[in-house]
């Protein structure tokens, strides 16, 4: 059997086995449960690579897809919980091209989630423990709507931030989105009396290429108090490497000179005589990303029962993208650390939600993953020139206006604000309008290398109706 089959697929079939193995009278099965949605809206500024080809557009373009999904789910004695999701989406690639058999709605199905998990105590120690593994959604951070979320649904180096769910949650939803679909294991234990969580995870990447390696993490929540809570975590990413040759590639173009701290630009790519290879180092997707979290909940100071349960929520998220400074692309920590302040509107129940989002990002290179995808190298891309032909000079890069243009407040911030209203028992309204980092799929499903709200002004919003039983 290769080693490169996915750790995860192989816990999933483990889950399988295992339902498969219990006896008739251990195993408690429960309601099937089914949901569908239907998602519209607009691009209202925006812009798209292809949108420059006869027929694209990127200010105007409709944005519209819908999906259902059926689980299945059972307990097995005391201890063992299964569950396994099959979803189906209809969507359309954007941005629309001439081609009329580009324009048509694509159709496709896949795995959800598959994931068994198993519940213990530890003699002598406090608490109860559940071990989950296999396919399954993960989210630490229950006050984050659309942003946020950055320790799992963000790389290291680079460090790209992924909103909706084309990169990260395992689907297209543009609404809902604020989580990761893990591949791996997560042991969760609760101290405390329900006070202190702490979960330890190892997970198969697959987002943020390359794919098949190990990040080990750990995250905890602690809420000393109705109205706080804080949080933390930390992830070694790519630190267990499958193939060394995909985690740090020895490539000069994934280099950069020791004695000048620059990348190889240019002739030097091919041309070793400037530059000897004796003289570089080489770039790594490993490192070490860090999180922390708090929130402040005034409801739980006092009773406000004309309020809903969620409002004047007050929360924020830091990160850092990659501990360890590297020359040239990761000089400065600062460059490397997003922050996400939300707070929850008081709606008088009139809406079960109402949140705003503020991020800040203050990168020097725009959000573009051409590098990781196209070449597989853990490295920014260097905007072109002005005349368009090639890339600045690295050496004129960061003093530039370019640079500049990505470091200012306008460019660095983003936004989102998220509304939810239930309809009944079953149905629910969601409205959300964003400008953030989420990226069209194409027509042959891959997403684009860079977001369509990516300047100041660019911004998009969605409709999205719901219904499960």
């Amino acid at each position: 059997m290769s080693f490169r089959l996915r750790i995860s697929n192989i816990l999933c079939i483990l889950s399988v086995l295992t339902a498969s193995a219990a006896g008739a009278e251990d195993l408690i099965k429960h309601a099937p449960q089914a949901g569908a949605f239907f998602e519209a809206g607009q691009l209202v500024h925006g812009r798209m690579v292809g949108e420059s080809r006869p027929g694209g557009k990127s200010d105007g373009q409709v944005l519209q897809l819908s999906g259902g999904w059926a689980s299945l789910s059972a307990d097995y004695r005391e201890h063992l919980e299964l569950r396994t999701t099959l979803g189906a989406i209809y969507w359309y690639s954007l941005p629309e091209q001439p081609a009329a058999h580009q324009r048509l709605a694509h159709g496709g199905a896949g795995l959800g989630e598959a994931w068994g998990a198993y519940r213990f105590t530890v003699p002598h120690l406090a608490g109860g423990y559940r071990l989950q593994f296999g396919l399954f959604p993960h989210k630490y951070n229950s006050d984050s709507k659309h942003l946020g979320e950055y320790l799992f649904r963000s790389g290291t180096y680079p460090g790209v931030i992924s909103t909706g769910g084309v990169l990260t949650s395992g689907g297209m939803d543009l609404v809902n989105t604020s989580r990761f679909l893990a591949q791996g294991l997560r042991l969760t234990g609760d101290f405390l009396e329900g006070k202190l969580s702490q979960d330890l995870t190892l997970f198969s990447e697959r987002t943020f290429e390359p794919n098949y390696d190990l990040s080990p993490g750990y995250t905890f929540a602690y809420r000393p108090h109705a109205a706080f809570e804080i949080g933390g975590g930390i992830v070694l990413s790519h630190l267990i490497s499958v193939e060394t040759r995909k985690t740090t590639p020895k490539a000069r173009e994934n280099s950069y000179d020791t004695k000048t701290g620059l990348p190889i630009q240019g002739n030097d790519i091919s041309d070793t005589s400037a530059i000897p290879n004796r003289n570089l180092e080489y770039y790594s997707f490993k490192g070490v990303k860090a999180m922390a979290r708090a929130c402040f909940n005034p409801q739980g100071l006092m009773e406000m029962p004309m309020l809903g349960p969620q409002d004047l929520r007050l929360y924020a998220e830091l990160a850092v993208l990659g501990w360890e400074n590297r020359p040239f692309y990761y000089e400065k920590r600062s460059e490397r650390m997003p922050i996400m302040l939300g707070f929850n509107l008081p709606t008088f129940r009139l809406l079960d939600m109402l949140s705003v989002e503020f991020q800040y990002y203050r990168s020097p290179f725009p959000q573009d993953i051409d590098k990781v995808r196209s070449s597989g190298y853990p490295i920014w891309v260097i905007p072109a020139d002005s005349t368009g032909s090639s890339s600045i000079a690295a050496k004129d890069y960061l003093s530039s206006d370019t640079a500049a243009t990505y470091r200012d407040f306008d460019h660095s911030l983003r936004w989102a604000v998220f509304a939810k209203r239930a309809l009944g028992e079953r149905v629910s309204l969601y409205a959300m309008a964003a400008s953030d980092y989420t990226r069209p799929v194409h027509f042959f499903g891959d997403p684009e290398q860079v977001p369509f709200t990516r300047r100041s002004g660019h911004w998009y919003y969605v409709l999205r109706l719901e219904t499960s039983f």
